[in-house]
């Protein structure tokens, strides 16, 4: 059974939030705790999470402090056993004030969403350490959980191009584009869109949900 009791049921609600993850993978309570971002130490540990991690792979990408998208969005982490920040990720709403981080690489899709009313979002800032290897079942679940309760009907993200057979067999997610940006690192990079209601049954296994979207609202009642 998905694992919602911790968040609201609509997107407006969790934006804004941290969101800290198990990390035992297919565990029962896959969302530990949900809470704002104001004040919280647990944003800092992430922004310097992500700064020691991009700024070495990803030297193109500057923003890592007071992240203007972080304060619209649900921001995901795990954390290790001394309680220090061992992975993030991120998922930013298409906001009137901001849209999404990475709008400028997608104008053609996003005006696509737009023109199907389709509720859409963005998955990124992904940064896993050695200590929350294992983890990223775990972030795919509550990814998934998250758009049942907050009714996104499609995620949109970027990856390595060399990624796109895992992903797109994983979640039946397609190729948008194929893109020349490579933030500075080795990799050119793909634009997947994730349509939620096309899960197929591989995904539900591989990362521990077990409920299909369209019976979410049965079981959550």
């Amino acid at each position: 059974m998905a694992n919602n009791s911790l968040i609201n049921n609509d997107a407006a609600n969790i934006q804004g939030s941290l969101l800290e993850l198990n990390t035992i993978p297919k565990s029962d309570k896959n969302i530990l705790d949900i809470r704002q971002q104001a004040g919280q130490n647990t944003i800092r540990q992430i922004w310097n999470l992500r700064q020691m991690v991009y700024s070495t792979m990803f030297p193109a990408i500057k923003t890592f402090a007071h992240d203007p998208y972080d304060s619209k969005a649900c921001v995901l982490y795990t954390c290790n056993k001394m309680g220090n920040v061992s992975s993030t990720a991120r998922i930013a709403f298409d906001t009137v004030e901001l849209g999404i981080p990475e709008k400028e690489l997608l104008p053609n899709l996003i005006s696509q969403l737009r023109q199907e009313k389709s509720v859409f979002a963005e998955l990124g800032r992904f940064v896993i350490d050695k200590q929350a290897r294992g983890s990223l079942q775990n972030y795919f679940r509550a990814f998934y959980d998250i758009a049942m309760t907050a009714n996104i009907d499609t995620y949109v993200f970027l990856i390595r191009q060399q990624s796109i057979p895992f992903f797109t067999r994983l979640l039946n997610a397609n190729v948008n584009d194929l893109l020349d940006e490579t933030f500075g690192g080795q990799s050119a990079y793909a634009v997947l869109r994730w349509d939620l209601n096309n899960t197929p049954a591989r995904f539900f296994s591989w990362s521990g949900t077990s409920v299909p979207y369209k019976a979410l609202a049965e079981v959550s009642q």
